[in-house]
């Protein structure tokens, strides 16, 4: 069977502070409506359409980040290098030419990585 990913959750400690990260740093774009409360998680809808979202899971604290590796596609990973470097993103794997194409990751606040690829062709 052939699967895409729809979307994935992340864990954080600090669902406030995560927002700001992936809104502000990333640019993805909260799918909350305006006034809407939820207290302890929040998706994300990325411009090229992968889901992501957070959840406040504070007992969590003690192992960061462990045992997940996610990618998204992006349309130009050059370009998007730069905005999210402009952003203040702390760039764990550098801009280089994958197997796949141009790719290059970041990490979290939380301690996730998350990579950004540019599919060849």
């Amino acid at each position: 069977m052939q699967t895409n990913l729809d979307f994935l959750t992340l864990h954080t400690c600090d669902l406030d502070a995560a927002r700001t990260f992936f809104t502000d740093v990333l640019g993805f774009e909260a799918n909350d409506a305006p006034g809407e409360i939820r207290p302890t998680g929040l998706s994300f809808r990325r411009r090229d359409g992968a889901g992501v979202a957070i959840r406040q899971v504070p007992e969590l604290a003690a192992e960061p980040g462990r045992g997940l590796s996610i990618y998204f596609r992006v349309p130009d990973a050059a370009a998007y290098h730069a905005e999210v470097v402009s952003r203040g993103a702390t760039i764990v794997g550098e801009l280089k030419e994958g197997p796949d194409g141009p790719v290059f990751s970041v990490t979290t606040l939380d301690g996730h990585t998350l990579g950004f690829y540019q599919p060849k062709g």
